[in-house]
């Protein structure tokens, strides 16, 4: 089987954005780590968080440069918009001061109830979530110089900014070429940003599947804004965690938000069901 196979074109994505959907096992870390560490010239991988960037610049004994969107257009942001760096709050808890040792303990019910989904939504939240739903093009929802970097917008908000003035950066703030990990839940603002971060392409790799945010960031149901609005998809091949028939019952559970051919990710191999 071949290790990517092309689907369908979409006349009227993005030309600077290519999607790869990596079904699960499929190696997608791994893909991203060979190609980065091919490049003639100095890109980036994007990750989600600043652990999975250490990850990689781990396992490529920091011979890449990753971060998240945040942390590598920070030179840029700075200098065209001014803003100062921001710290968030150091989260606090017993699972902080210690590793959580059983489903039992007491530290991870904490963390359980200190989680961000258990909060009320402030005013701040749906501003952020606004805000992240904007793609760059047009008018930002909301007027961005009226607004502070604080709580839930220190970070998007300055973001924002720099991607309305066009993404502007000298050449050396740039990159190239950049890599994206886990693009199923950046918000279509994480993905203007990325586009305008890089002198070329921005390949995407993505897991619809696995994200994280369904109904957050303004993504809303829809497909991850890296797989619609991209110009060229392809699909990566290879499984190697899961065979039948689990992966057949795994394809079926998603086929109503994205549909994948179980063959594409089914490794040699039998993978069976335990009813509960």
């Amino acid at each position: 089987m071949e290790r990517l196979t092309k689907l369908k074109f979409n006349r009227h994505g993005n030309k600077k954005l290519i999607a790869i959907d990596g079904p699960p096992g499929t190696g997608k870390t791994t893909e991203i780590l060979k190609r980065a560490m091919a490049w003639d010239e100095a890109g980036a991988v994007v990750t989600f968080t600043n652990a999975a960037a250490q990850v990689l610049k781990d396992r490529s004994q920091g011979e890449i440069t990753a971060g998240t969107i945040y942390s590598l257009s920070w030179p840029c942001v700075k200098k065209s918009t001014g803003s100062k760096q921001t710290h968030g709050n150091k989260a606090s808890g017993s699972w902080t001061k210690r590793k959580v040792k059983s489903t039992w303990d007491t530290a991870l019910s904490d963390y359980t109830d200190a989680a961000p989904s258990k909060k009320g939504r402030t005013d701040l939240d749906q501003i952020a979530s606004e805000i992240h739903s904007w793609d760059g093009t047009g008018d930002p929802p909301h007027d961005l110089k009226e607004l502070n970097p604080v709580r839930e917008l220190k970070y998007v908000l300055p973001l924002a900014r720099w991607v309305s003035l066009g993404c502007p950066g000298e050449h050396e703030d740039k990159f190239p070429a950049i890599l994206v990990d886990e693009a199923q839940d950046m918000s279509a603002l994480e993905m203007a940003a990325t586009l305008g971060l890089s002198d070329g392409k921005v390949t995407a790799f993505l897991d619809p599947g696995q994200s994280i945010f369904a109904s957050a960031k303004g993504i809303g149901d829809a497909l991850p804004p890296a797989w619609v609005s991209a110009a060229e998809r392809f699909r990566l091949n290879g499984g190697h965690r899961i065979g039948t028939p689990a992966s057949t019952t795994a394809s079926m559970v998603l086929s109503s938000y994205f549909n994948r051919p179980p063959q594409t990710f089914t490794k040699t191999g039998v993978t069976t069901i335990v009813e509960p």
